[in-house]
Parts: structure tokens; sequence; C-alpha cells
């Protein structure tokens, strides 16, 4: 089990997730949005890279609605405040606007503010760790390290971590 500790009005607050036993503070995420799957619903597909230290990683891609952004920001907004949180491209579709001109834009915003918030230290916590959860992931996780900086090896993992 991993414990997280978040600052809250009055101390710490312990959140204990069935997660690998790394502390949050140790990790970084780079995540970017991939595409789309256009339906009814559309699904933009994310390509995480979670670092457990400076040269260890674990890639897996998951999946998300807009609907999920939207519960995630409104969580982070209840935290930290809606001014501090970086907005979300728009959901309504302009009249005039191909619907795949439209989910291009929106994946490129919803980019935009995922990279603003996996790089922002006060949001590094437990609802990041939630929305980018691998247990959800749609394919095989992969292992991977760093040795220097032009050289990347990876290794897959069968099986989904819980």
């Amino acid at each position: 089990k991993t414990e997280f500790f978040l600052q809250k009005k009055g101390g710490r607050r312990r959140l204990n997730q069935g997660l690998a036993s790394v502390a949050a503070s140790s990790h970084r995420f780079e995540a970017s949005v991939r595409g789309y799957t256009a339906g009814t619903p559309t699904f933009f597909n994310i390509h995480v890279r979670e670092y457990y230290s400076t040269t260890q990683y674990l890639d897996y891609n998951i999946r998300r609605r807009y609907s999920d952004f939207e519960k995630f920001r409104k969580m982070l907004v209840a935290v930290h405040g809606d001014s501090r949180v970086p907005n979300l491209p728009t959901k309504i579709q302009p009249i005039m606007q191909k619907k795949d001109t439209f989910l291009a834009a929106r994946a490129t915003g919803l980019e935009t503010f995922l990279k603003r918030v996996v790089n922002t230290e006060i949001y590094q916590g437990h609802y990041l760790f939630e929305f980018l959860a691998k247990n959800q992931a749609q394919q095989s996780l992969t292992l991977g390290s760093q040795v220097s900086a032009n050289v990347v090896s990876g290794s897959s993992i069968n099986t989904v971590l819980e």
C-alpha cells in the first residue's frame, strides 16, 4: 500500500491507495494526447510515462472522455481554486466546423491542459494518480530505463499492475 500525504487546512491528510509502494513525491509523469476515437462517446488516447526515479519509468496508454477531464479539473478546482487550475478547451462545437477538425483541436487543447497539470508541482498528488491510473491501461505496460540521454531500453509486462 502507498500512503499519500496531501496538505490540507489544519495539517496533513493521509490517503491510502492500493498502488505500488512508492511515495507520491518520488513520481514524475509525462503525458500526451495521441489522438482520439470518434464515436458516441469520443475517447481521447493518452500516452503516459511514469518515472519512479530519474532513469526508471513505466509506459502505458489510457483512454479518457472529455467528461473525465471535466471531473478531474473540478477536483483540482475544489482543492486549489479556479484561478490556479488551467482551463479546458471548449466543449461546444462551432456550427460551421467539421467534427474531425473540432476533435483534433480539442485533443490539442486537452494535451495543453494535461501538460500544464503534469508539469506543475502543486498538482502532483492523489487526483493526478487517479486520473492517470495505470490499472486502466489499454495495453500491456512497458518498463524502461534511460541509461544515458541518448539510449533508452525497455521491456514489456503482460499483466496490468494493481
